[in-house]
């Protein structure tokens, strides 16, 4: 059995499979296995990719270690409203990837510019009602699902 272990993959799928490739993982060698060291999401643009792409390897040729990315993603998911924190180390932009959102639209500037001068619009009213579609889209989730289950 030969090992490749990675890390902070950060939603990046493209400089994953680069990598891999460079160290001659092969993802159809049935003597190589993948340990992920947790961060696998968050940051980067690639979410669904970097996801359908590990859950493509089979359970038995991937071990997967929880990191505090994963644990940020967890407890987002038990939040009423995102704290600055959870903007800052791209645990919103993931959800707002997998319930297939513009992460923009997470972003009170977004709707500040959107409906400036209009004193009738309740930007945290927007925010609170989008994140709570978000929110909900993202437990219903395959990776969410994965997340949480001995996949």
């Amino acid at each position: 059995m030969k090992y490749f272990v990675c890390s902070d993959l950060h939603s990046h799928y493209i400089a994953l499979i680069e990598s891999l490739n460079k160290a001659g993982y092969d993802v159809n060698n049935p003597e190589h296995k993948l340990i992920v060291c947790g961060d696998i999401f968050d940051r980067g643009d690639e979410t669904l990719e970097v996801y359908k792409f590990l859950k493509s390897i089979p359970k038995e040729r991937r071990i997967l270690i929880r990191g505090n990315h994963e644990v940020l993603y967890l407890d987002l998911l038990k939040k009423h409203l995102p704290d600055s924190y959870d903007y800052s180390n791209g645990t919103v932009k993931t959800f707002c990837h997998i319930a297939k959102v513009n992460p923009e639209k997470m972003d009170a500037s977004y709707w500040y510019k959107k409906y400036s001068g209009d004193h009738s619009i309740s930007i945290k009213n927007i925010l609170s009602d989008i994140w709570l579609m978000v929110k909900e889209k993202v437990k219903k989730s395959r990776i969410t699902k994965w997340l949480t289950s001995d996949e």
